[in-house]
C-alpha cells in the first residue's frame, strides 16, 4: 500500500481480499481527503459518526452523511471527501473494484 498525498487523523485497513478493502476513516474539524478518482474501484461511504461531505463531479453532486447514512461514488469520479462538522467525523470506506489507486485531480 503506497503512501497517500494527504493527512487525516486515522487511516485503517481493516480488511482487505481481492477486489474488496475496508477502511476505517477519522476526519478532524476542517480535515479533507482531496479531489481524487480511482482508475477501477468503486467508493462506498457509510457514516459512523459526525458530519460526511462528499463533493463529486461528473455529475456534480454533493452527499452529506450522517451516521448510519451511505453513498456510492463508482470508479472514474471525482470526488473529494471532507469533515463540515464540529467534531469527529468517522466512516467506513468500503471499496471494490480491480485497483486501489489514488488519483489527485486538479481544480482550476
Amino acid at each position: 500500500m503506497s503512501a497517500k498525498p494527504y493527512c487525516v487523523l486515522k487511516r485503517h485497513v481493516v480488511a482487505e481480499a481481492p477486489r474488496l478493502r475496508v477502511l476505517e476513516m477519522h476526519l478532524g474539524q476542517g480535515e479533507q481527503v482531496p479531489r481524487h478518482f480511482h482508475s477501477a474501484a468503486d467508493d462506498i461511504f457509510y457514516c459512523l459518526e459526525g458530519d460526511l461531505h462528499i463533493e463529486a463531479e461528473s455529475p456534480p453532486a454533493i452527499f452529506r452523511l450522517f451516521p448510519g447514512q451511505s453513498a456510492e461514488i463508482v470508479s472514474g469520479r471525482p470526488h473529494m471527501v471532507s469533515n463540515k462538522g464540529d467534531g469527529l467525523c468517522r466512516f467506513l470506506l468500503v471499496q471494490r473494484g480491480e485497483v486501489f489507486d489514488f488519483i489527485p485531480v486538479e481544480v482550476s
